[in-house]
């Protein structure tokens, strides 16, 4: 089978968007408003393909990463191609050798979302100690009823929604000019929490384009005149995708936070999406525990992926 390679720039970003989108083994993050947004944090990024004729069989949206050790690119939840194919290998594997060639560097870090029972590359690549982005993600299927849905949710879930519904809080679905008012609640979060933080113009930019693009919402909970709470989520081919939230110290009380992520299941199914993917989430005890913690209270499933595997340009 003869290739071709192609780098694809952001002026024609929908035509990739389109291929990974409907791909069930990619993500939000092989997306060019993700790879946008993260521009502003200076993360370089190069949308490589390769080609089949005129078709896009594979590709992948690669990130240059500093390292003392030598500058590798990072391609999370990529790359992006059919894993069914029987030479699967051979087409990666091109997509990378090209990459590397055209980037000059001579390795790739990646995380495909596969399942672990499906397919292994532990023969073949090095497998990272660690993963940037967790192997795990909790899941709630989307073609269940309303009522399905939060009967599995767990008990202290349902019971936090109810108690938010009582506390007279009003959620607005936020435009472009509501970015600052939630990142007031994501600065605050995430001091709170001591994690770091992207910057207003990361999360401005992300709703800008989420909004232009009608790939997402942002939602915000008032108590009186005050946000107490919002969440960023996004939408990629059938799937919804929770990719940031925040609340108000103090203000815990409410639940709103509860009530928002709620909502944002609820207006998922009714766009007609099939999945909510809460995103990262880790198993036992450890500094993102507590999100985990959240993130199960409202039920839904699993999912483990193959993790973080590191491919080496051979040399020629």
């Amino acid at each position: 089978m003869k290739f071709s390679f192609f780098e694809i720039n952001e002026s024609k970003g929908n035509v990739f968007d389109e291929f990974a989108s409907q791909n069930p083994c990619s993500g939000f993050q092989q997306s060019f408003t993700w790879a946008k947004a993260n521009k502003t944090e200076e993360n370089e990024s190069f949308c490589l393909c390769i080609l089949e004729g005129e078709e896009i069989i594979a590709g992948g949206i690669f990130y240059l990463t500093p390292d003392e050790n030598g500058d590798y690119l990072y391609c999370p939840d990529g790359p992006v191609l059919d894993w069914s194919q029987n030479n699967y290998i051979e087409i990666m594997e091109t997509l990378f050798f090209e990459a590397c060639e055209r980037i000059n560097v001579k390795k790739i870090m990646f995380n495909p979302r596969i399942a672990v029972e499906k397919i292994g590359f532990s023969e073949r690549y090095t497998k990272c100690g660690t993963d940037l982005d967790s192997k795990y993600t909790r899941i709630i299927d989307l073609d269940e009823s309303e009522n399905d849905i939060l009967a599995q949710m767990s008990g202290s879930g349902r019971r936090m929604i109810r108690i938010a519904e009582q506390k007279e809080l009003k959620l607005k679905k936020g435009g472009k000019g509501d970015a600052e008012a939630f990142y007031e609640l994501y600065l605050d979060t995430s001091k709170r929490n001591n994690f770091p933080s992207k910057s207003f113009e990361h999360i401005s930019t992300l709703c800008k384009d989420l909004l232009e693009k009608r790939q997402g919402v942002l939602y915000l909970a008032y108590q009186g005149e005050e946000a107490v709470a919002g969440a960023i989520i996004t939408y990629f081919g059938p799937v919804a995708y929770y990719l940031y939230a925040a609340t108000r110290s103090g203000t815990q009380d409410t639940r709103a936070i509860f009530l928002v992520i709620w909502e944002a299941i609820k207006d998922a199914r009714n766009h007609g999406l099939r999945v909510f993917d809460f995103g990262g989430i880790t198993l036992g005890e450890n500094t993102w525990s507590g999100f985990s913690e959240f993130k199960q209270k409202f039920g839904g499933r699993i999912l483990e992926f193959e993790g973080m595997y590191l491919y080496t340009k051979k040399a020629e």
